[in-house]
């Protein structure tokens, strides 16, 4: 079930869906949402806070900590004040280990070497690439054959509008968006 549009979403829609801007039929859309719309794993559903960055006050808005909290406790040791820098191939070009500094009180750092079954690369889009291009393998880095890791990176390009309206809209009421307009999103005028 999808998350219910907010008020001010529902008006802007009445208001705006259909109309034409720059020759264009201007859509305004559901967006999709990666919060729950009804209670899911002990989460309990979106109850429209709208202060959920950067993260959900009550956690109906997925995070990564919920899965590590999860990992946690099924058994999965979580080391603190440590860092990634080397993903280590051994046979079979199979993942054998990480190695990660690890921190101490006085400000010094070790290099230690975490093993396991399974190897999970979950940092955000710098630092993976960062520590894939920091591990070499076969004349070349770990996931790297193509030469694209770490390339053709862009931002979350959007454009924020702001309207004044003549009738009570409920602003900052419910999750922070529910809809938009995707109009612009592709056409020949993106070429140039």
């Amino acid at each position: 079930k999808r998350v219910d549009p907010t008020w001010l979403d529902r008006v802007v829609k009445r208001r705006l869906h259909g109309k034409e801007l720059d020759g264009k039929r201007l859509e305004v859309m559901h967006l999709p949402q990666a919060r729950n719309s009804v209670g899911f794993r002990s989460r309990p559903p979106c109850m429209g806070n709208n202060s959920c960055i950067p993260i959900c006050p009550i956690e109906a808005k997925y995070h990564p900590g919920i899965h590590l909290r999860e990992a946690v406790t099924r058994g999965t040791r979580l080391w603190t004040r440590s860092v990634a820098h080397r993903v280590e191939v051994g046979e079979e070009a199979k993942i054998c280990g990480v190695r990660f500094y690890r921190w101490q009180e006085n400000g010094s750092y070790e290099d230690w070497r975490a093993v396991g079954k399974q190897y999970v690369v979950c940092a955000n889009t710098i630092e993976t690439a960062k520590l894939l291009l920091n591990s070499p393998w076969n004349n070349t880095t770990v996931a790297n054959r193509s030469d694209q890791v770490g390339r053709n990176l862009t931002d979350h390009v959007i454009s924020l509008a702001w309207g004044l309206v003549d009738e009570p809209v409920g602003a900052f009421r419910g999750p922070l968006k529910s809809a938009g307009i995707s109009t612009y999103r592709d056409g020949c005028e993106r070429e140039e």
